[in-house]
This record gives structure tokens, C-alpha cells and sequence, in this order.
């Protein structure tokens, strides 16, 4: 009996170890599973990275269009709501 209250509590600390952890990964600025993070790149340019996050929404269109005509690139990150809503938008 002795041995089996203290091998479900070592099975709970280890879960709750375990579930710790994830969420402390998941919360951190500075970790990743896959690839590298780039904080800092060196030049001698003066440079920006636009990103757009959350979208595609009903003003994709639009940002694009005057991200052509500046010639500017940009990184957008789509989630998967917001695709199902504006999927034409998407698309483009």
C-alpha cells in the first residue's frame, strides 16, 4: 500500500515537472524546438523588418498594394481563423 501511494505521488510530481517545464518553454522570448532566432543582425544599412501579424484581414489587399509600390517586402503571419474568414485575401 506504502509503495503504491508513493509511486503515484512521484508519477504526479513528475507530471506536474513535466507540465511546468512546457509552460515555461512556451512563454519563452529566447527558445525554440527548430531553427535559430535571429535578435540581432549586423550591417552598415539602415534596415526594418515589417512583419504583420494576426491576419489575413479585409485590408490585405490594400497593404499590399502599397507595399508594391514602395517596393518593400514583408513577412505576414497568418492564423488559421482569421484565413477561414478572408480566404481570398489569403491567397493573395
Amino acid at each position: 500500500m506504502k509503495k503504491t501511494a508513493v509511486s503515484i505521488l512521484l508519477v504526479f510530481l513528475m507530471l506536474g515537472a513535466t507540465l511546468l517545464a512546457a509552460w515555461k518553454i512556451s512563454n519563452s522570448r529566447s527558445f525554440q524546438f527548430f531553427g535559430g532566432i535571429v535578435q540581432k543582425v549586423e550591417t552598415k544599412e539602415k534596415v526594418v523588418a515589417l512583419t504583420f501579424d494576426d491576419g489575413p484581414t479585409k485590408k490585405t489587399e490594400e497593404i499590399l498594394e502599397i507595399l508594391e509600390g514602395l517596393n518593400v517586402k514583408a513577412t505576414f503571419f497568418v492564423t488559421g481563423r482569421e484565413l477561414n474568414q478572408n480566404l481570398e485575401e489569403g491567397k493573395k
